[in-house]
């Protein structure tokens, strides 16, 4: 289950979280809004899939 949450800057992140709780992949820049963070973790999906 990907999670978007704000961090203690007040900007957006991403995190993929594992069935058993532990977080597995995180977002590795921050975002200035919830929108381009859904879209950090689409480009990430694509990625991921090989396009």
């Amino acid at each position: 289950m990907f999670e978007v949450y704000k961090d203690k800057s007040g900007k957006f992140r991403w995190r993929l979280i594992h069935t058993n709780g532990r977080v597995i992949a995180k977002s590795g820049e921050v975002y200035p809004t919830k929108v381009k963070a859904v879209r950090g973790i689409w480009g990430a999906l694509a990625v991921i899939n090989g396009g």
